[in-house]
């Protein structure tokens, strides 16, 4: 017979999806009894559903069908309608619950002809326990069942004629292990087919006619009594009987043996019995296989920590472990049948509705395969997190899902703990910090003025003693803000929070301005003081030339400072030429007082000395070296020394820094000379300063540039007196009393977007911490300078903000209604709307109530924690206006600015108000 396109395709489908089975699971169990019977009988194998992928041709022989006839098609394709639908409902039944079905089918050939087939069907679990695939193993016993005949009764012995049997044949019978008996009940001798010697490995005569209690003891003691029980029931009732007994071979093997009888009536009484007896030691086995991992499973099942609860389509329970009872409160012969709804909590039913139902109509899975955090409920109505994971199968033709849920009660509580001890450790962190910036900007600012106003008593007419005096006093304050700067630098470092520069630079000139004030110094010391290059070390690198430069002066000055007589000699050389870069080897040598072996390796360890004396002696923090020593580490290089006490000391260090351009250029944008103050840009200044000594010294500075200054004490003096006047520049000190720097420039930028004209701010600070800078950048300030200010970064910081053309504010930018949120909603991951949506609905106001109130009441750990989670919460719909300013809440609530967050809040609202409707019309589109 000819096959269509179709037919070929179908056939060419189903035999890759078999192939494919076959190639993933080679060793499976289906595939291993296959193997053992598939020449013996006629297989069949279908998916869950029952449609068949696989047949073998005994089975296309017996049928009459062809493969491609059968394979995509169901059972049905052979009903022959004899049997009520009870019987197939029962047949379902049985296998769906992993269970094996044995029995007689009637079925119709292809031409239509009847036939009996004794038929066990064999479900296939996979890993989770359900059944995937079911295998079919028939034997046509069809002249077992069709009626009997009238056979005479005047005979002395009566003759039951032999039936035609397709297991009479030797060959047939090795194949199949199967064999035919009857048993005539006048002189009750038993005869068998040939097939009975291959089933019990010996020869066919020792099975010739004999007595039924001599030729049946090779079954078991105990399978002899049933099947003689069997017997003697077929006979008196005229009953048929299907038995599976155990027997041993003539070699002394065990088997299992499917035995079938039927009873030969004749005139109203049973004259013989004649049935079939296979040999399914191999399908036993697999049963008993399949049982005992289901037993397994089940054992494994009821002794799990975690509750498993199945389910099928309509959402009743269909299994209910243990550790469910010991979780919700309920046994599993009160749940089995009860809808899940009843461990739901009453606001999530309607979305665990909504959600069983799209799946059932689109196969396509949300949370299912993933692992989500959800709210239980126990059967006394109390609520608590569990921890759901979700599969999917078919069994048949229905839907099943199994659920594994975990009781989370006890680590969210740990992690509550966790996060509460963190929110600790980083306040106590933070007051670490706040207290040196604190201490910083105090030291600072009277460093400031200090600086500043000796500079300034320098620049006119003196005596030489005053002189002396002042540049004393300079000198002083320069080592004395060495120290700070020391301090801030390590701590710096500690954070992680220090940053390298990578910009081009000459090598040799930065040695050079590094040794000149060295240099003087040894020289007034009476040391001589000399440096050497290597001819092959570059001119022009990239790195970062303040930083290599601060870890030469560390070396170089504590040489110079424990050297009373001798030199100091500097020392540079190539240690590796690379690709794209030289590794730089630095000696700096002395002939000083040394240091001892036994305390070498602590000496650059931070606040350590070679000896307590030698502070008292010389001074110092001990921190340069632990400095240089992280700086060199943090370019990928190493430091070390050689020293012996008395004798002198070389400290070593190397460092990578990639090849430069062959150019000459300044290392700052402008450089000033003392006297030369004009500005390029004259302009009107705002000085925002609440120390009095800076604010006139910071006056005499700005009107030396050529610019007009009008100074205030405070933020909200700056407020006042910028809705009243214009002005080119604002000043700007961080800390102030009445209002500070960061909440001061958050009014104004908020003013600003109204208006949509943008004034440039500095921050001037005496804030040098690490991330001030940054902070204030993320305040919406336009550049930074810290105290004690310096001449040139003054004058660069004013020019540099004063030439720069910001982008204007546009007015209301933020404005929810110029935002398209339904358009963000659209494209946002539908899975992940799916499963939090409902969840924020409720969690987003919840959250900016916590900021409200937080920030009315001052409880900044509250405010803090409010302001980062709807921060998380937003940040998975993308970048809209809502999830940028409670990004930018959160910025200012880590750094501790509560006030600027506080101004922030309203405008939070609107947007978040904006968002939430959008989300409510996309969840709810009704």
């Amino acid at each position: 017979m000819e096959s269509s396109a179709p037919e070929t395709k179908a056939l060419a489908d189903q035999k890759l999806k078999w192939e494919s089975f076959a190639a993933i699971e080679p060793n499976s169990a289906i595939m291993n009894l296959l193997r053992a019977v598939d020449e013996h009988a006629a297989i069949s194998v279908t998916d869950a559903d029952g449609v068949i992928i696989y047949v073998n041709q005994k089975l296309v022989e017996l049928s009459g069908y062809s493969a491609i006839e059968l394979l995509g098609k169901t059972h049905c394709i052979m009903k022959s309608g004899i049997h009520p639908p009870e019987f197939y409902r029962n047949m379902w039944d049985t296998i769906r619950a992993g269970k094996t079905w044995q029995g007689h089918l009637c079925d119709r050939t292809r031409n239509g002809e009847i036939y009996w087939v004794s038929s066990t069907i064999v479900p296939f679990p996979d890993e989770n326990g359900l059944s995937r695939h079911y295998v079919s193993i028939r034997a046509d016993i069809t002249h077992h069942n069709r009626p009997q005949e009238n056979l005479p009764d005047a005979k002395p012995k009566i003759r039951v004629p032999e039936r035609r049997s397709a297991v009479r044949n030797t060959n047939t019978a090795r194949m199949v292990k199967m064999a035919s008996w009857q048993l005539l009940l006048d002189d009750m001798t038993l005869r068998w087919s040939e097939g009975i010697s291959v089933i019990m490995e010996s020869s066919q005569e020792s099975y010739r006619q004999a007595r039924l209690e001599e030729i049946t003891n090779f079954f078991v003691p105990n399978a002899q009594h049933i099947f003689q029980n069997a017997c003697d029931k077929a006979i008196s009732t005229g009953q048929d009987f299907d038995l599976e007994l155990e027997a041993t071979t003539a070699k002394g093997r065990k088997i299992w043996l499917r035995v079938l009888g039927s009873p030969v009536i004749s005139h109203g009484r049973t004259i013989a019995l004649e049935g079939a007896i296979k040999d399914i030691t191999t399908l036993k086995h697999a049963t008993l296989d399949l049982e005992e991992r289901e037993a397994r499973y089940r054992a494994v099942s009821e002794s799990a920590n975690d509750a498993i609860v199945t389910i099928n389509s309509a959402g009743n329970i269909l299994d209910w472990n243990a550790a469910a009872g010991r979780m919700y409160g309920g046994s599993r012969n009160d749940m089995l049948g009860q809808p899940i709804t009843l461990i739901i909590p009453e606001k999530f039913q309607e979305r665990h509705h909504k959600g069983l139902e799209r799946y059932l109509r689109t196969h396509e899975p949300v949370i299912i395969g993933k692992t989500v955090e959800v709210i239980g409920k126990r059967l006394d109505g109390s609520e608590f997190p569990i921890e759901l994971s979700i599969s999917a199968y078919r069994v048949g033709s229905e839907d099943e899902f199994s659920a594994i849920m975990r009781d989370i009660t006890e680590r969210k509580q740990i992690e509550e703990k966790l996060l509460r001890a963190k929110e600790a450790a980083e306040e106590a962190n933070r007051a670490k910090s706040d207290f040196l910036a604190v201490m910083s900007h105090e030291i600072r600012t009277p460093m400031n003025g200090i600086i500043g106003m000796t500079e300034l008593a320098l620049d006119t007419e003196l005596t030489p003693v005053q002189r002396e005096y002042l540049d004393t006093v300079r000198v002083s304050a320069i080592s004395l803000l060495g120290i700070i700067n020391d301090i801030l630098d390590f701590s710096k470092i500690e954070s992680g929070k220090i940053e390298l520069e990578t910009v081009p630079f000459n090598l040799r000139d930065l040695v050079g301005d590094a040794l000149k004030p060295l240099a003087f110094r040894a020289e007034h010391k009476g040391i001589k003081f000399r440096s050497a290059i290597a001819d092959n070390v570059p001119r022009f690198v990239n790195g970062d030339p303040m930083r290599l430069r601060q870890v030469l002066l560390n070396l170089i000055s504590n040489a110079i400072k424990f050297t009373d007589h001798g030199m100091v000699a500097l020392e540079v050389s190539v240690e590796q030429a690379l690709p794209d870069g030289v590794e730089l080897h630095f000696i700096v040598q002395d002939t000083g007082i040394g240091i001892p072996v036994s305390v070498q390796k602590k000496i650059f360890e931070p606040f350590s000395q070679a000896d307590p004396s030698i502070t008292r002696y010389y001074g110092g923090t001990g921190l340069g070296l632990g400095i240089a020593k992280r700086l060199v580490e943090l370019k990928g290089g190493r430091i070390w020394l050689e020293s012996e006490a008395g004798k002198g000391s070389r400290f070593h260090f190397t460092v990578y820094l990639a090849h430069g351009a062959d150019t000459d250029q300044p290392a700052t944008p402008v450089s000033v000379k003392k006297n030369s103050f004009r500005s390029l840009h004259p302009a009107r200044i705002l000085l925002v300063e609440d120390n009095v000594v800076n604010r006139k010294l910071a006056i005499t500075r700005l009107e030396q540039f050529g610019h007009t200054v009008t100074s205030v004490g405070d933020g909200q003096q700056a407020l006042d007196i910028l809705a009243q006047q214009d002005f080119d520049l604002v000043l700007m000190d961080i800390q102030m009393p009445v209002m500070g720097g960061f909440e001061a420039t958050t009014a104004i930028r908020g003013r600003e977007k109204q208006g949509g004209k943008h004034i440039p701010i500095l921050a001037m600070t005496a804030n040098a911490m690490s991330g001030d800078r940054e902070r204030c950048l993320q305040a919406g300030m336009d550049g930074y300078i810290s105290k004690p200010v310096k001449l040139e970064e003054l004058f660069n910081g004013i020019e540099q903000v004063l030439t720069s053309k910001p982008a204007a504010v546009p007015a209301s930018s933020a404005q929810h209604g110029e935002f398209n949120y339904a358009a963000a909603m659209a494209a946002a991951d539908q899975e992940m709307v799916e499963i939090i949506g409902e969840l924020m609905l409720e969690d987003c106001p919840r959250l900016l109530g916590e900021m409200l109130k937080g920030a009315s009441a001052s409880d900044h750990a509250l405010l803090k924690r409010s302001a980062h989670t709807l921060k998380g919460l937003l940040g998975n719909f993308g970048e809209t206006p809502a999830s940028k300013m409670t990004e930018e809440a959160d910025k200012l609530a880590a750094i501790g600015h509560f006030d600027a967050v506080s101004s922030l809040i309203p405008g939070i609202e609107t947007e978040v108000a904006g968002f939430l409707d959008a989300l409510a019309t996309h969840l709810r589109p009704d």
